[in-house]
């Protein structure tokens, strides 16, 4: 009889929200993408689909969320100011110092997001709102015994009101 420590078992399968959408819009892209690990490799962006502006957007309101400094602000200037930093950030972490010109006025159309941002978060703040988690992880067990599998997904922004309510937040571009 094997010793029980020497028996291999599979690791429990996980499966991220957007992998169910990527299964849905094609089965076989979906496997050779997310089991067999292909992916696309490219060096030629010269501007910024919908799910790359969308992690341009992302991230710079990740910095936002995460920096103790300004997240609590209620005055749209201070977060607007931050912003346009943070957008400038992200994307020379992504492209580099000197971006292609079709990025530049894209991540201006960013930061232009950004001011209605500025605006409605000062707001937010002020009914009392604050943030306490960002790009927060969360799993959820699903299967059986036999066939046992995780969701795994990251929830965008976690606020909590002065009375102790909270609030979940999914950004949106």
């Amino acid at each position: 009889m094997p010793d029980p420590e020497e028996i291999q078992t599979e690791p429990i399968k996980r499966m991220s929200v957007t992998a169910f959408r990527d299964y849905i819009a094609c089965p076989y892209r979906f496997w050779l993408r997310r089991v067999l690990g292909l992916g696309e490799e490219r060096d030629d962006v010269q501007e910024l689909d919908y799910a790359l502006f969308g992690s341009l957007v992302h991230g710079a309101l990740e910095l936002f969320g995460k920096e103790d400094s300004v997240k609590d602000s209620s005055d749209p200037k201070i977060i607007y100011d931050f912003l346009l930093k943070a957008v400038d950030v992200v994307v020379e972490s992504l492209f580099g110092k000197y971006p292609l010109p079709t990025i530049s006025v894209q991540a201006e159309m960013a930061k232009q997001r950004m001011k209605a941002f500025s605006v409605l978060q000062a707001e937010h703040r002020k009914g009392g709102w604050k943030i306490v988690g960002i790009e927060e992880k969360e799993e959820l067990p699903f299967g059986d015994e036999d066939s046992p599998f995780i969701v795994a997904g990251k929830i965008d922004r976690i606020d909590k009101h002065d009375d102790g309510r909270g609030l979940v937040l999914d950004y949106k571009t």
